[in-house]
């Protein structure tokens, strides 16, 4: 009869003690679950943030493209502005010449519509 209690009490313990080793390692594989959560979560702010400050690098570039074409327009333009006051094209080379400039101004204004156009598309993709 003793060893009968015994062996049942023994039992009772090994089982115990299992359920509270699951216990553990479930508590543990919870707490992991978690950390791998927050770290996507941060993974994914960071993939964000990197996206919107790309983003920013490209408007940045772009803007500062079209300063550059617009200074060059300018500079187009005054000298032609220029000429045209102080010389007046008399030649036929000098007309041609001034007729090459006005083409350029307009082949960089197109330039510039087309690339508008095309960050528009790329935005809104």
């Amino acid at each position: 009869d003793r060893e009968a209690y015994n062996r049942e009490d023994h039992n009772r313990e090994d089982q115990t003690r299992e359920a509270d080793n699951r216990k553990a390692d479930n508590k543990e594989i919870y707490n992991r679950e978690i950390q791998n959560r927050e770290a996507n979560r941060d993974v994914h702010i960071r993939e964000a943030d990197n996206k919107e400050i790309h983003n920013r690098e490209i408007q940045n570039r772009e803007a500062h493209n079209r300063e550059a074409q617009a200074h060059v327009r300018e500079a187009y333009n005054r000298e032609d502005h220029n000429r045209e006051e102080t010389e007046k094209p008399t030649t036929e080379n000098q007309t041609r010449e001034a007729d090459n400039r006005k083409a350029d101004n307009k082949e960089i204004h197109n330039r510039e519509i087309q690339n508008q156009r095309s960050l528009q598309q790329r935005r809104s993709q």
